[in-house]
């Protein structure tokens, strides 16, 4: 067994068929065996055997892929990473043996012993015309191919081993929030591929036949070259990424409406949309669009399309097939459809464990269930409404609040595209002295100015008085973590607001 042997497959019978277009390249199905099979090769050649831990670092998404493809032909696992934080740690914990760089006598701090520096030039060399021929590994369902990373917003990164067997359980039983593919279609990922989700719904719909685009950037100018040039039929991206684009798109001069009318299906991920935002990137973008809903260590639980959004608009989507949730009251125990507690989820080929965490494993990883720390609830149709994460609750003077609810409050306003609500800290005189004191706030951005005094008494209209913000601040784009993420608890920690910005809500800072 190898994730490979279903792009093989397809090689065999389509051998000319598109199946990767990135930058000026295109590889067809047969192209993609043999390129893949050199570096295959190369790798073998220098040294990597089956079972051994690649880490890639400096690659765009189409090395990364080629890369990624190569090691788990060869039996090797590959660890790819845009994350922050301490790579060496991170080294350490996932065995890495080797490392493919663009800068091979890079210096890192305190690297694991014995480990090994692969030039990305030479393993990316033109691949000649007479290429010997690779037998792809054959390997136990077990045997690991990737290890994941989640994206580090609740601390430090996790890491996560996904085996050949499991990934391709998961893709045989989950069905894509995509429109149905066909060799025709063409789907631009703009997405970074050392992502979890991106690498799975790459190698997704390779094995389906279907052709990726990759970017070479994640420029919104990019997205619309991919989309011009390549005839796009369906995209991938995420939330950040959309708004990116959405809002390059209203600063151009040009016709309304449209601006991608070939695009069948817009797919996004990540924290929810509002409706207004939902509403413009339908206009502007795509008008069939699909929202998901996933973790790392699960991938895809829920989608919402067009037609669920209209009849469901505050709910988070429906559960795919294949797909179980629970809902847990504080003891642990499963609630009843239609109550409120926090979600664990089961999925095909789910991940089980977290690599050289054994303690954190044990925290959420139980019985055969990921517990995700995400609150919310689920009725008997199966459809999901999300909170915010347990750890994401803010802690008032009235109880704790999901920021969530207030955010949704916030994006009722007309033109409200998105909302961050947090804690900031407030410089305040007690008994002579200066201390720090928790102030509710919120940004937004919106398409028109929004008077904060007006967004205050929306607010206070619709709920209690310790939930309405202290400091409201319209920004031109929420501030995000270098994985395009929002962070509250970041938030908190950079913001220091006088008294009288608190006192007075006004229009907020550029960015913090």
């Amino acid at each position: 067994m190898n994730i490979f042997d279903s792009i093989a497959a397809l090689a065999e019978r389509h051998p000319q068929r598109v199946a990767l277009v990135a930058g000026n390249q295109v590889l067809s199905f047969q192209a993609l065996v043999l390129t893949t099979a050199a570096v295959a090769q190369r790798f073998r050649d220098a040294g990597v055997q089956s079972g051994d831990v690649v880490l890639l670092r400096g690659t765009d998404s189409s090395t990364c892929l080629l890369l990624t493809l190569a090691l788990a032909r060869l039996g090797a696992v590959t660890l790819a990473t845009t994350v922050p934080g301490d790579l060496s740690e991170l080294m350490r914990r996932c065995g890495v043996a080797f490392v493919a760089s663009a800068q091979p006598g890079a210096a890192l701090p305190d690297l694991p012993a014995g480990l090994r520096w692969l030039d990305l030039a030479a393993l990316l060399a033109p691949v000649p015309a007479t290429s010997t021929a690779f037998q792809t590994v054959s390997l136990p369902p077990s045997a690991p191919w990737r290890i994941a990373l989640t994206s580090g917003t609740s601390g430090r990164s996790k890491a996560m081993l996904w085996s050949h067997g499991a990934s391709l359980a998961a893709w045989q039983s989950t069905i894509e929030p995509f429109s149905p593919l066909t060799a025709a279609d063409r789907v631009l990922v703009f997405l970074d591929v050392a992502m979890v989700y991106a690498m799975h719904r790459v190698l997704r719909i390779l094995s389906g036949g279907a052709a990726v685009v990759l970017p070479s950037n994640p420029a919104p100018q990019e997205f619309a070259r991919c989309v011009d040039q390549y005839g796009v039929t369906q995209a991938l991206t995420v939330n950040s990424l959309a708004v990116s684009l959405l809002a390059a798109l209203q600063a151009q001069a040009g016709p309304p409406g449209l601006r991608f009318p070939g695009l069948q299906c817009l797919v996004v991920g990540g924290e929810p949309l509002a409706v207004a935002l939902r509403e413009a990137l339908t206009e502007r973008v795509c008008s069939a669009l699909v929202l998901t809903y996933g973790t790392s260590e699960c991938g895809p639980i829920a989608t919402a399309d067009g037609d669920f959004l209209a009849t469901h608009p505050r709910a988070t989507g429906r559960l795919l097939p294949g797909t179980e949730v629970q809902v847990l009251d504080a003891q642990g125990r499963a609630l009843p459809h239609g109550q409120w507690g926090v979600l664990r989820v089961r999925t095909p080929g789910m991940a089980s464990a977290y690599l050289g965490d054994a303690g954190h494993s044990r925290q959420v990883f139980r019985d055969g269930w990921y517990l995700t720390g995400d609150t919310g609830m689920v009725d008997a149709q199966g459809v999901v409404t999300l909170g915010s994460r347990s750890e994401d609750w803010l802690a008032l003077d009235g109880g704790a609040l999901d920021p969530l609810v207030l955010e949704a409050v916030i994006a009722e306003l007309p033109g409200v595209q998105e909302v961050v609500v947090f804690l900031a800290h407030q410089l305040q005189r007690a008994a002579g002295a200066l201390r720090q004191g928790p102030v509710l706030a919120a940004l937004y951005t919106a398409t028109r100015a929004l008077d904060a005094d007006q967004v205050r008494q929306h607010c206070a209209a619709r709920l209690p008085a310790p939930q309405v913000p202290e400091f409201l601040g319209q920004i031109n784009a929420l501030p995000r973590t270098a994985n395009g993420k929002l962070s509250r608890r970041d938030l908190g920690q950079r913001f220091r607001l006088e008294p009288a910005q608190a006192a007075a809500p006004q229009a907020g800072p550029a960015a913090p």
